[in-house]
C-alpha cells in the first residue's frame, strides 16, 4: 500500500507542475491497469503467480510451452493435438480426437481410454468392425471392405477350405487342417482312396482303390493269405506273392506250392526245403523211421509221427474197421508219436506226451487199459507216464521210462512180466530186479532187459534154454536173472522162444529154441547159454522173428536164417529151415531190419521200405496177398 501511494503521490507532484491543457501518463506493467499490450497487470512484478512480471498470463491455454507442458495450442480443447492440460493427445487416453480426417495420420474413430484390441475399440483407435482394414481380434482377414469371393468374406473370414464355413464346391468344411479326421483338407469327405489316412478306420490309403498292390481298395495292408495277388514287387522280396490266397497249390506264404519249398503244403507229409532221400522227408512224403512186426501184420512209423498199420486185422491190430488191409493205412487217431512196438495181435506207441496207447487183441490184458476188452483204437495203458520206449510180446507188453525204470503187463502164466509173481496184469506194474534199462525183447513167454552196464537179465519160461543162464531147460523165473558171459550187449531182440543179442562191437550171439536154426550157429539145437553168429558179420540192427532171426550188417546188406517155409529169409524159394546165416540180395544201404511171424521188411539209408515173406493177409504192404520169395519194396504210403 505504501509503494502505492507513493507512486500516487508522484503523480499529483507532476500534474501541479505540467500545463493545464497537456497531461501524460505511462503505462506500466504492475501498475495494476492492464493495458493494451498487456495480457494482464496484477499490480505486481511477482512472477510465480497467475500474471508474470512481463503482464503475460501464466498456464496452460497461453499458446507458450511452459515447464511441464507437452505442449500448448492456445486454447483449452481437449478434442484437437494437445489437451487441456497441454498434454499431447494419443490414442487411449480417452479423448476423442475431432480436428484430423479418416485419412490423416493419427485419426482417431474411437478412444476408450486403453489400447486393448477386442473391446470395440482396437489398439490404433479405430472401431473394431468387418471392413475397416484393420485385422481386428476375432477376425481371419478385413480387406476394407464387405463383400464376398474376393478372398475375405464379408463376415472377414478368409475364404477357402478350413474355414468352418460351408461355400461352394465344397463338401465339408470343419474348421481345421488336420487331414486324418472325417473333413479332409480339400473340404471333402475321408474316403478310402483319398491319400490320406484316416486314422482309426484306414490301415493305409496310397491314393487309388486297387487291390493289386500294398493297400487294398479297402485301405487294408496287403498280406498273403486275404485273396488279392499283389503284383507291384518282384521275384525275391520278401512279401512277393505268386498267388493268392493259399490253398492246393498255393502255399502259405503265397508261393506256387512245389515239394522241397520247404512248406507243408496239400498233399504233402512233409517239406524238409529239398528232395533228398535218407533225411526222413523224401519227395514230400515222411519216410519210415522204425518198423515193427506182428504175428501177420506189421506197422511203421514215419519221420513226421504218423502210425501206419497193414495186414491181419482180426483183433484190430491194423487200426479200424476190415478184416485185414493189404495196404499201409494211417493209426489217425494217434496223432505224433515217438516209438512203436507190435505183438502177435496187438500194437503199441508212445505218444510225444510220454503217454502210451495201445490196439488189437487185449484177452491177456496186453493192452494195459485196465479191462480185457480188445480195441481197433488206440486206448491208453493206464498209470504210466514219461515213457521213452515200448516193447511188445506175443501176448504181453513192456515199457521203459525215461529214468530207465522197465515196467510190463498182460500175459504172465510163466511169470514173464518179472514181478515176482505169475498173475495176469490188466495194467502195467514194476519189473523187480532191474534198473538203469535201456533196451528190452519180449518174447512168447519170456524177456530179456539190457541194462546200461551191458549187461543183459531175462525172466519167464525157461523149457527152451530162453534165459540163457545154463540152468536146466525146464521150469521158469518170475524174477530178473543175469545171461552167463554178456558183459557189453547194445542191443537185443527176442522171437519165439529165443533170443539174439549185439554187442556193442557189432558181434552177435544167440539162445534159446534151435529146432529152425533160429540161433544161427550152424545147428538145430537149443542152447542154454548164448552162442557166437560169427556168420552174421559185424551187426549194426539185429530183429528176432517167431522162428527165423534177420539182421542188418555195418556194409549194409542184410543176413537171415531160421525157418523160411514162407520165404522168410527171401532166398526166391522156400526151405523149411536153415541153421546159418545167409544173405538177402536185392537190397542195399539198409539201417533196420524187423522180423515177423513169417514175413520180414528193411528200410535202408534213402528213406526205402521192402518186404517179403508171407503175404496171406496183405502184411507186406503190396497191396495184395502174394508170398514174396524175394524183397519188394512198398510204395503204398
Amino acid at each position: 500500500m505504501l509503494k502505492s501511494f507513493a507512486l500516487l503521490c508522484s503523480c499529483l507532484v507532476m500534474l501541479a507542475a505540467c500545463p493545464d491543457d497537456e497531461v501524460v501518463v505511462a503505462a506500466l506493467c504492475g501498475d495494476g491497469f492492464v493495458d493494451a499490450n498487456e495480457e494482464c497487470d496484477d499490480g505486481n512484478s511477482d512472477p510465480t503467480d497467475a500474471c508474470d512480471n512481463a503482464c503475460l498470463s501464466m498456464g496452460c491455454g497461453n499458446g507458450r510451452i511452459a515447464d511441464g507442458e507437452d505442449c500448448d495450442d492456445g486454447n483449452i480443447i481437449d478434442e484437437d493435438g494437445c489437451t487441456s492440460a497441454c498434454v499431447i493427445g494419443r490414442c487411449g487416453d480417452g479423448i476423442l480426437r475431432l480436428d484430423l480426417q479418416a485419412h490423416q495420420g493419427g485419426f482417431e474413430g474411437c478412444d476408450d481410454g486403453n489400447t486393448d484390441a477386442g473391446d470395440g475399440c482396437n489398439e490404433s483407435c479405430a472401431v473394431e468392425a468387418c471392413g475397416n482394414s484393420v485385422l481386428d481380434m476375432g477376425e481371419g482377414c478385413d480387406d476394407g471392405n464387405t463383400e464376398s469371393g474376393d478372398g475375405c468374406r464379408d463376415d472377414c473370414v478368409s475364404e477357402g477350405c478350413g474355414n468352418g464355413v460351408l461355400e461352394d464346391g465344397e463338401a465339408c468344411d470343419d474348421g481345421n487342417d488336420e487331414p486324418g479326421d472325417d473333413c479332409t483338407n480339400s473340404c471333402q469327405p475321408a474316403a478310402c482312396g483319398d491319400g490320406v489316412l484316416h486314422q482309426g478306420e484306414e490301415q493305409c490309403d496310397d491314393g487309388n482303390i486297387s487291390d493289386l498292390d500294398a493297400c487294398t481298395s479297402s485301405c487294408v495292408a496287403a498280406n498273403c493269405g486275404d485273396g488279392h495277388l499283389r503284383i507291384d514287387l518282384a521275384v525275391g522280396h520278401d512279401d512277393y506273392e505268386a498267388c493268392d490266397p493259399p490253398g492246393e497249390n498255393c502255399t502259405q506264404n503265397c508261393r506256387l506250392a512245389a515239394c522241397g519249398d520247404g512248406e507243408v503244403n496239400r498233399g504233402e507229409d512233409c517239406d524238409d526245403g529239398n528232395i533228398e532221400p535218407g533225411d526222413g522227408c523224401f519227395q514230400c512224403r515222411a519216410e519210415v523211421v522204425k518198423l515193427s512186426m506182428g504175428s501177420k501184420h506189421s506197422c511203421a512209423r514215419k519221420s513226421n509221427g504218423s502210425v501206419y498199420c497193414w495186414g491181419h486185422n482180426n483183433h484190430g491190430q491194423v487200426g479200424g474197421q476190415g478184416d485185414f488191409s493189404a495196404r499201409p493205412r494211417i493209426v489217425a487217431a494217434l496223432g505224433e508219436t515217438r516209438h512203436i512196438a507190435s505183438g502177435a495181435e496187438h500194437s503199441c506207441a508212445v505218444a510225444e506226451n510220454g503217454r502210451v496207447w495201445c490196439w488189437g487183441r487185449n484177452n491177456r490184458g496186453q493192452l494195459g487199459s485196465g479191462s480185457t476188452d480188445s480195441s481197433s483204437e488206440p486206448v491208453r495203458v493206464q498209470n504210466l507216464d514219461d515213457v521213452a520206449l515200448v516193447f511188445a510180446g506175443a501176448y504181453h507188453t513192456c515199457a521203459l521210462q525215461t529214468d530207465g525204470t522197465a515196467w510190463c503187463w498182460g500175459y504172465n502164466q510163466y511169470g514173464q512180466l518179472g514181478n515176482e509173481n505169475r498173475v495176469q496184469q490188466i495194467a502195467p506194474g514194476r519189473v523187480i530186479g532191474v534198473s538203469s534199462t535201456i533196451n528190452m525183447a519180449p518174447g512168447a513167454s519170456h524177456t530179456c532187459s539190457v541194462g546200461n552196464t551191458g549187461q543183459v537179465a531175462c525172466w519167464g519160461r525157461a523149457t527152451h534154454g530162453q534165459l540163457g543162464d545154463g540152468l536146466p531147460q525146464q521150469g521158469l523165473r518170475s524174477s530178473a536173472g543175469l545171461v552167463v558171459g554178456l558183459t557189453s550187449v547194445a542191443q537185443a531182440s527176442s522171437g519165439g522162444h529165443h533170443t539174439c543179442v549185439a554187442g556193442r562191437n557189432g558181434q552177435l550171439a544167440c539162445w534159446g529154441f534151435g529146432f529152425f536154426g533160429q540161433l544161427g550157429n550152424d545147428s538145430f539145437q537149443n542152447a542154454a547159454r548164448p552162442v557166437n553168429v560169427p556168420a552174421a558179420g559185424t551187426v549194426t540192427h539185429l530183429s528176432a522173428g517167431t522162428n527165423f532171426t534177420v539182421v542188418a550188417t555195418t556194409d549194409g546188406q542184410v543176413r537171415c536164417w531160421g525157418a523160411d517155409l514162407f520165404g522168410q529169409c527171401a532166398q526166391g524159394s522156400a526151405s523149411s529151415r536153415r541153421r546159418a546165416p545167409v544173405p538177402v540180395g536185392g537190397i542195399e544201404g539198409v539201417i533196420e531190419v524187423a522180423a515177423g511171424g513169417e514175413h520180414a521188411c528193411a528200410r535202408n539209408d534213402q528213406g526205402k521200405l521192402y518186404c517179403w515173406g508171407n503175404n496171406n493177409f496183405g502184411q507186406l504192404g503190396l497191396d495184395d496177398q502174394v508170398v514174396r520169395f524175394t524183397p519188394v519194396e512198398v510204395t503204398r504210403f
